[in-house]
């Protein structure tokens, strides 16, 4: 009985590494310049961020929804809140939705002024 416990919990194991370590790498794979462009937010080279990003949503992600809360957020850290909100709403908007968006799409729409779209 102890072996087939054991056997159990191996298979599990592996079936768990199959599916959170392999299988989202097949399915989750980010284009190498939108990988660039959010370690440059996160490295907090906003500037370089906003320039990668541009490109990227431009040319080659125009309807990735992660490309446009980086792109919104990069704005957001120079203080450019017209551009990041255009940017934040499309990651609210777009699909499949990025929930963290919307509280900073918010803030943006306050820092703005827009009180009544902030409730929104």
């Amino acid at each position: 009985m102890r072996n087939v416990r054991n056997v159990v919990i191996f298979h599990l194991f592996f079936l768990y590494l199959a599916f959170f370590t392999f299988i989202p790498d097949v399915f989750c794979q980010v284009p190498p310049t939108l990988q660039e462009g959010i370690e440059q937010y996160r490295q907090e080279n906003y500037e370089e961020a906003i320039e990668i990003l541009t490109k990227v949503w431009g040319e080659q992600e125009p309807q990735s929804p992660v490309a446009a809360f980086f792109l919104g957020m990069a704005y957001k850290q120079v203080m450019d809140y017209p551009q990041a909100s255009v940017h934040l709403e499309a990651a609210v908007t777009l699909t499949p939705r990025v929930k963290e968006a919307l509280l900073e799409l918010a803030d943006v729409m306050y820092q703005l002024g827009k009180l009544e779209e902030a409730k929104k």
